[in-house]
């Protein structure tokens, strides 16, 4: 994970517990989103997600980083990964 989306999910806990709504934040650092993830939509997709979730919640327990490897397969889907692969 990069060190960009690293701060962009501390300055998304910062604003969940400073009550900050997603608008407010998505208008402050929407650009910065935007230029971490400017070729990939699913992996901008992904971030803007993830970034939206912790604004809203700021839950961190379990949660998955954005960055590369992401989402990981679950054990159910292992069986049809290595079939296809």
């Amino acid at each position: 994970m990069s060190a960009t989306v690293k701060e962009l999910e501390r300055a998304a806990v910062a604003a969940h517990r400073a009550g900050t709504p997603w608008p407010a934040f998505w208008r402050q650092y929407g650009p910065h989103v935007i230029a971490a993830e400017p070729h990939d939509r699913r992996r901008f997709h992904r971030l803007r997600q993830r970034l939206l979730g912790l604004v809203v919640s700021g839950n961190l327990d379990g949660a998955e980083p954005a960055g590369d490897g992401w989402p990981r397969p679950m054990p159910w889907e292992l069986d049809d990964v290595g079939a296809t692969a």
